[in-house]
């Protein structure tokens, strides 16, 4: 369906304009302000980083092919000749509907203000990975949907090949050189490519006493294949590509435990295979952020949060706060929609209503 333009209201009397609180700098928080900034509303941004982070590119920082400051944007710099929007750097602990309010709290030791007063609230804290209930799995298996886990995962990466090139005993050593990526998403995929050109490409001559080529990468899938949400035919052909480069793909395969010193996977049939590796990156499961679908409508089952075709709820029968939660409805994911495009139409639909109440110029 193609977006109708928002119409431009009336300047509104100083002192009273709407005001309106956007949590969270992801691609939707930053698509419903740039809906809004032109508009007579004051808006302010939340989001406990102070950069616009462009997270289909954190694998690439997680491998080293770009840099952190390559896909990290200031958000004062993209609003800084809108002075009616505001960046505030803070977490948010819990919301009050009935108060019109946000408690938050201090990040990295700013300080900041308990509460935040608003009339509408657009709340787009996006989703991180589920570990399905084994949240342990954490400490061995980093993901890199943040910056800051993207830089993690890079060190552990270019440590097992140093760690490698000082081990003697050919078993540890070969631990060292297994790279196990959880999850055949477009995440896994694309991270399991990229550690294959790093080790057959950029390191394969930078060591004297191991060869980079010989490690194995790993793809651990659940479903039959890599890629569910694509077509078949496109899984078929990423496979081969992955295939191509090295990487070995094992679907129908679950994994059943993670520790300091490997992978423990299981099949449908019962058994079981215990894979020594170093070096786990984590790409499976996505849950909503836990201040939409805890917050605002209570849990939800695999913490997804249900909305309507409009990407809107209404708000509860007994509070008087109106807001709109980022989350994709079903007919949107049936449709094939690419997830890329998800927040940004359910930023737009977010920031229509709110224009909508504003007194219309003649």
């Amino acid at each position: 369906m193609r977006n109708k333009r928002l119409r431009r209201p009336a300047a509104a009397a100083a002192g009273t304009s709407h005001r309106v609180v956007v949590v969270g700098g992801g691609f939707g928080g930053l698509q419903a302000v740039a809906k809004l900034r032109r508009f007579p509303v004051e808006v302010t941004l939340v989001d406990r980083r102070n950069f616009h982070l462009f997270q289909p590119l954190t694998y690439q920082v997680a491998t080293g092919a770009l840099s952190p400051g390559e896909i990290a944007y200031p958000l004062r710099a993209i609003f800084k000749r809108h002075h009616n929007v505001r960046v505030l750097m803070a977490d948010v602990a819990d919301f009050d509907l009935a108060a019109r309010e946000l408690h938050l709290r201090s990040v990295a030791g700013v300080p900041v203000a308990d509460r935040l007063a608003y009339d509408t609230l657009i709340v787009a804290g996006g989703s991180h990975y589920s570990y399905f209930g084994h949240e342990e799995w954490s400490d061995y298996a980093a993901e890199v949907k943040s910056l800051e886990s993207a830089l993690t995962v890079r060190s552990r990466l270019l440590s097992a090949f140093e760690a490698a090139e000082q081990e003697p005993d050919p078993e540890r050593r070969s631990a060292w050189l297994t790279f196990v990526i959880v999850g055949g998403g477009p995440t896994g995929v694309e991270m399991a490519g990229q550690i294959a050109e790093l080790a057959r490409d950029t390191l394969r001559s930078d060591f004297r006493a191991i060869d980079p080529r010989t490690g194995r990468i790993l793809l651990v899938e659940a479903a039959d294949r890599v890629l569910t949400t694509f077509p078949p035919t496109l899984s078929a052909k990423a496979e081969r590509s992955l295939r191509r480069l090295g990487v070995t793909v094992l679907t129908g395969q679950t994994v059943t435990g993670i520790d300091g010193g490997g992978v423990t996977l299981g099949t449908a049939d019962g058994t079981t295979e215990r894979i020594s590796s170093r070096t786990v990156v984590w790409a499976a499961g996505v849950a909503a952020s836990g201040l939409a679908a805890s917050a605002l409508v209570g849990p939800a089952r695999s913490s997804r949060v249900t909305s309507s075709s409009t990407w809107t709820r209404p708000p509860p029968a007994s509070r008087s706060a109106t807001w709109s939660s980022q989350c994709p409805s079903s007919q949107a994911l049936q449709a094939g929609k690419p997830l890329s495009r998800i927040p940004l139409m359910s930023a737009t639909a977010a920031a229509r209503p709110i224009v909508a109440r504003l007194p219309l110029s003649r």
